[in-house]
């Protein structure tokens, strides 16, 4: 049973990571959004910088604030087993909710914004089910 999570946990990362990397390429032709580094900050101005670390920051003590909390309760109560997990999702969405915000209204990239969006959005629909199916 136990190698069974771990093959359909395998099998959704990847199918995940050959759907992302499709739905990229072809939104980025579909918009004529130039290809984005991998793991690289794309800071519009030094406004939109301070913004995103200081999120990184609240979002860091706010791990370590339910980490001390989970540790802290009874080891029989599981009520706080997956508050690491929408505190990611919830650092994930502002940052690239922000992101397209200042891609939008400051650098006036409207197809870079969409493309932020759509990203996001193909993310959260695939954590959610990742989540949906390991309850």
């Amino acid at each position: 049973m136990d190698n069974h999570i771990w093959l359909t946990l395998i099998l959704l990362v990847v199918g995940y990571s050959v759907l992302l990397i499709s739905f990229n390429a072809f939104m980025r032709r579909w918009l004529k959004v130039e290809k984005r580094k991998a793991f690289s900050f794309n800071f519009v101005n030094d406004t939109h910088k301070k913004i995103d670390r200081t999120i990184r920051t609240f979002f860091v003590i706010l791990i370590l604030v339910s980490y001390f909390l989970t540790v802290a309760k009874d080891p029989l109560d599981d009520s706080f087993v997956f508050v690491p997990f929408f505190i990611l999702m919830a650092n994930f969405i502002v940052t690239d909710s922000i992101q397209a915000i200042m891609e939008w209204k400051v650098a006036q990239k409207k197809n870079e914004a969409i493309f932020t969006i759509s990203q996001m959005l193909l993310s959260v629909a695939f954590f959610l089910s990742l989540f949906s199916i390991f309850i």
